[in-house]
């Protein structure tokens, strides 16, 4: 009788199998320290779309839609790394990338 080969244990997560260690929860380091670069949005050219929020990979961006508000578009630094994507995706190019010293 031929053997079969004994299939890999591991720990069920929403219908996957793990079989190894896996981190669950990615937004618990405050990743802001990292950033050289950060984003600097010209509100008065700010169409308000969403896109920059849509393509954040850390989905640090927040769109107020309330037309009385000036300051649309709020960032959490805390996690914000500088990566410059929103201002590569903006289409109103309201977004530029400053050095984060400020110089």
């Amino acid at each position: 009788m031929p053997m079969q080969p004994e299939k890999p244990s591991g720990k069920q997560i929403s219908g996957k199998r793990i079989l190894g260690p896996v981190a669950l929860v990615f937004d618990s380091i405050q990743s802001g320290s990292w950033r050289i670069m950060r984003p600097d949005i010209r509100f008065e050219n700010c169409s308000r779309c969403g896109t920059c929020r849509e393509y954040c990979p850390t989905e640090v961006m927040e769109i107020s839609k309330d037309a009385k508000k000036l300051e649309c578009v709020s960032i959490d630094w805390t996690y914000c790394k500088g990566c410059g994507i929103c201002a590569d995706v903006c289409p109103k190019q309201c977004i530029v990338m400053i050095n984060e010293e400020g110089k």
